[in-house]
């Protein structure tokens, strides 16, 4: 079954699509089957969104295996490794770009962060601005996530040694 782009990964590819336009360099698109071994990978979805925007196949690196953003930093890492590519342009939404900064720049790039997807919100306010939201609780719920994420990547997978980082489900071994 094939998998769909969500709007902030819309946001995100978009954002890449407009440097690709400028620097004419290969876009890798990284993210595995992470909840449903019957959908496609993400990374396939994207590409097909970047192909739609006219980039040219050859011009989108897939990795479709990693099924977390330690993953995607690993994975990604060795694609691009092989290649010696060591400097890149990291695009993701703003509110996980601290997150993947620290990751991906840990692995070894040299990390360039291009944020998108700004969460902002356009409403004046008024008195029921003080009321909570629904939209709002989602957004407390992202920065909750990436403030625990940020704590276990610094106090726990930091520590470890680069070849052993990776969750065991990630086909990583040792001489990896």
């Amino acid at each position: 079954m094939k998998a769909a782009v969500k709007p902030q990964v819309a946001k995100r590819l978009y954002t890449a699509f407009k440097i690709w336009k400028k620097v004419k360099k290969p876009i890798v698109v990284s993210g595995g089957k992470i909840f449903n071994e019957n959908v496609e990978a993400e990374s396939s979805a994207m590409k097909r969104f970047l192909i739609s925007l006219g980039i040219p196949n050859k011009e989108i690196i897939e990795e479709s295996k990693s099924k977390n953003t330690f993953q995607n930093g690993i994975f990604t890492y060795k694609i691009l490794n092989k290649k010696g590519i060591k400097k890149i342009c990291l695009v993701t939404s703003a509110y996980h770009m601290p997150r993947s900064y620290r990751i991906f720049k840990s692995i070894g790039f040299s990390v360039i962060p291009v944020p998108a997807d700004y969460r902002v919100d356009r409403d004046s306010y008024s008195w029921s601005s003080y009321f909570p939201r629904m939209g709002d609780l989602y957004d407390s719920f992202l920065g909750i996530h990436e403030y625990i994420g940020i704590l276990y990547f610094e106090l726990i997978q930091k520590r470890k040694p680069l070849k052993w980082r990776a969750r065991e489900d990630s086909n990583l071994r040792p001489t990896d």
